[in-house]
């Protein structure tokens, strides 16, 4: 089902939405850059454009080259060699070996490099070949899930044959007869004949000619027109089109989106016809320069990336305490510097969750297959979890809120004496875009999983507040973009918090104040679909756009809707949520059981005369217990933790490891008790034995702590595990049973394991869960359960 929406999806993408003969063309861009914010455009460019817009028709043709009945094919190509091609600059992708070293180089596999570094100088050939597949199997699998994530992003770049239609002469001499009159007010007279070229070889200098429903392949200035209105809601906001003249007359116009003579790239003409000489091309145009501006500045780490990173350092700070304490213990008491050397790197590789980028990148590709199911497609994976943490969701009001089209609201007939006799007045009409019907029922359920919504809009105020009114939205107050313009920081942030409309905003506005949200310890995610919407969209934590959004928003954002409707939004925040949770699963789980069984390490260094576990031991189980946790990103979550946003919170990892590690020592102490007194495993002649039964309840153990720290609730009653997870953990528990008895436990320096041993084993497995799930109640009670 999800290959097929995606592929519908990339249809549309393709699709040009054309009202006339011309259905076919649509400009579309090769591609704009992935990081970065914009601003409007500069000033050299708007004072070009002001001067080209009251400059004489004759007189701006002569100065581009070019001629009333267009270039020729000559000088065209001596243009566009100068020039070059009519495409907005982009950032080359990533080669295949530079992201396999990207995946790579993660903390985790870089201090597992140097322990298996380590390891080989110290002849320790077997640790080197555990922790080698180790890092080896999740940099291939991060490797292979995100370049099947990459693929929808690719298609998203892709160029189709887009053509204009431009008016060419056959020689620099030929002057067609007929080209007064086509240029002229009136366009009755037929046209000379125009020829279809790609988009990408236009040139500046080139005269093209517009019909309703084309896209305008370049900025160009208007030398003839008949009706013309067009849409420019993607640069400016406004939902209304605007009307097009062949003049401009009023020369205090500095706005460039004000100058009526003036057509901009990404804009659509809805209705009329015109003929136009194009004035730039590429990153000349208005929308290159916003391109490049957003190319220009970094985007800087999003909440998931800085929660990963604070999270990952956290963990190895505390195998960098540790993992020397085992060190210094074990030579202490052992005297034999070069063994406590090996132990204490297994510790170490122990205490490494080396599985985490691999995790992390396999719950976030199945999150994207689940929200392509939902009309969801993700550009950028960490997004996903961005969707989850989000709390607050900036979004554009027209085409979102409202259906992106103007309808008849009322009206008012005027009858009487005065209408029959002099027709003056006929009547009073008022349109309105009006809000769509599913926006209120999709804010209510925002809002009832703790997302607020805020609209930022270039519209007027009083348009917005109407819309956000109809839709249950009750606004508390209206802040304009002059008011923006005025403050500082400081009292923007307070008035940021306390309004929920901005009218009369520019892009620049809008990348402001998210950026003041996510100051203020939001996490902030954007929709909106225009060019004025980039900069907004590439500040925020999540960036979302549609599908049929010009392409700068599109290339902007993270996440692309396949609906414009805040329902898909709503089921894209839950998903997110969901991945978030079972990737917290997998942290939770390896820190706690790391953290217990260093704790038992220590209590059994200081007391045993020999090692309580070899080094080959430790890392066997240490990839079994892996292995065990690759189904995760499958497993259900419960309902209760989609509920509030969700988001990274080291501090609360670091309790939970405190907390619940010591629960697993416990019953460690309990096994290596029995090992010593009942079995008789005392001394160093019979360490094998005692290190084998550790083994086994210390491997089983870690896996049962899946089970029962995935959920808040009773495990295998209230809440049971997707059947991948049931199925991979019941395997590794199978393996940790037979591998002392079968034929790689000479090998791996193991030993069967008495009858009584096997008798005794199910009691510490049942006291372990019970009291597990004791702490558990007093934990939830206490801090409650993330």
């Amino acid at each position: 089902m999800h290959i097929t929406i995606l592929k519908n999806f990339f249809a549309n993408f393709l699709q040009v939405r054309r009202m006339t003969r011309h259905f076919s063309r649509r400009v579309m861009l090769d591609s704009v850059v992935r990081t970065g914010v914009g601003r409007e455009a500069p000033g050299a460019l708007s004072r070009n454009l002001a001067a080209a817009a009251l400059e004489d028709r004759d007189a701006l043709l002569a100065r581009l080259g070019s001629h009333i009945d267009g270039l020729t094919e000559r000088q065209a190509e001596a243009i566009r060699a100068r020039v070059g091609l009519n495409e907005v600059g982009h950032e080359k992708p990533m080669s295949w070996w530079r992201h396999l070293w990207h995946c790579y180089c993660n903390p985790f596999n870089l201090l597992l490099t140097l322990l298996t570094a380590i390891s080989w100088w110290t002849d320790d050939l077997e640790a080197v070949t555990v922790i080698g597949t180790m890092v080896a199997l999740s940099t291939v699998l991060r490797f292979w899930q995100e370049a099947r994530s990459s693929r929808a992003a690719d298609a998203l770049k892709a160029l189709v044959g887009n053509t204009a239609t431009v008016v060419r002469r056959a020689s620099a001499a030929d002057a067609a007869p007929q080209a007064e009159a086509y240029f002229g007010v009136s366009l009755a007279v037929a046209p000379p004949r125009g020829v279809e070229v790609p988009v990408r070889m236009l040139v500046p200098g080139d005269v093209v000619r517009l019909a309703a429903g084309d896209m305008v392949p370049a900025d160009c200035r208007v030398l003839s027109a008949k009706d013309l209105f067009v849409a420019q809601a993607a640069m400016t906001g406004e939902s209304l089109p605007v009307e097009k003249f062949a003049v401009h007359s009023d020369a205090s116009v500095r706005n460039p989106l004000e100058l009526d003579d003036i057509l901009f790239m990404g804009t659509n003409v809805v209705s009329g016809s015109a003929a136009a000489v194009v004035l730039g091309t590429g990153d000349g145009t208005y929308f290159g320069v916003l391109a490049g501006r957003v190319q220009a500045v970094d985007r800087g780490p999003t909440a998931f990336q800085a929660g990963v990173n604070r999270v990952s350092w956290l963990l190895i700070r505390f195998m960098l305490v540790m993992a020397p304490l085992v060190l210094l213990i074990n030579g202490y008491t052992k005297g034999d510097w070069g063994e406590a050397l090996l132990f204490a790197l297994s510790v170490a590789v122990g205490l490494t969750p080396e599985m985490l980028p691999m995790i992390a990148t396999s719950t976030l590709a199945k999150g994207a297959v689940a929200l392509s199911r939902r009309k969801v497609v993700v550009k950028r994976l960490d997004a996903i979890q961005n969707l989850g943490a989000m709390d607050v969701l900036c979004t554009d009001k027209t085409g979102t809120l409202t259906e992106d089209r103007i309808v008849l609201e009322r009206h008012a007939d005027a009858y009487g004496v005065a209408d029959e006799r002099g027709l003056v007045l006929a009547g009073t009409i008022a349109f309105l875009d009006p809000p769509k019907a599913s926006t209120p029922e999709a804010l209510a359920a925002l809002a009832a999983h703790g997302v607020a919504v805020k609209v930022l809009t270039g519209d007027n105020e009083r348009v917005a507040a109407k819309v956000c009114r109809d839709v249950g939205l009750a606004p508390r107050g209206v802040l304009l973009g002059g008011d923006v313009e005025n403050m500082d920081d400081a009292a923007l942030a307070g008035a940021v918090a306390s309004h929920d409309v901005f009218a009369r905003l520019t892009p620049a506005h809008k990348e402001r104040i998210v950026r003041l949200l996510k100051a203020g310890g939001h996490v902030v995610g954007f929709l909106g679909d225009g060019i004025n919407d980039a900069p907004a969209l590439r500040a925020a934590d999540v960036g979302i756009s549609v599908d049929t959004a010009v392409d700068i928003a599109r290339e902007a954002a993270d996440v692309i809707l396949l609906e414009k409707s805040l329902m898909v939004l709503e089921a894209g925040v839950i998903e997110g949520r969901r991945t978030f949770a079972n990737m917290l699963k997998y942290i939770k789980m390896t820190a706690s059981s790391n953290f217990g069984n260093v704790f038992s390490v220590l209590v059994a260094s200081a007391f045993i005369p020999f090692l309580p576990m070899l080094p080959i031991h430790l890392l066997v189980q240490n990839l079994l217990y892996d292995v065990s946790q690759a189904a995760i990103p499958f497993d259900r979550v419960d309902e209760e933790q989609v509920r509030r946003p969700q988001r990274w919170q080291p501090g609360e990892i670091g309790r939970f490891m405190l907390f619940f590690g010591p629960v697993s020592s416990v019953f460690d102490i309990l096994t290596f008790a029995m090992m010593w007194f009942v079995f008789g495993a005392d001394t160093p002649a019979r360490q094998t034995l005692f290190q084998s039964g550790w083994f086994v309840v210390g491997l089983l153990t870690q896996t049962l702590v899946v089970h029962m720290i995935r959920t808040a609730k009773v495990p295998f009653v209230q809440s049971r595990a997707a059947w991948p997870l049931l199925a991979m953990t019941g395997v590794i528990m199978a393996a940790g049973l037979f591998l002392p008895m079968g034929p790689l436990a000479q090998g791996l320096r193991l030993q069967a394991l008495p009858p009584l041993y096997f008798a005794l084993l199910p009691l510490i497995l049942l006291g372990y869960m019970g009291l597990t799930q004791w702490m558990k109640g007093f934990y939830v009670r206490r801090w409650g359960w993330q």
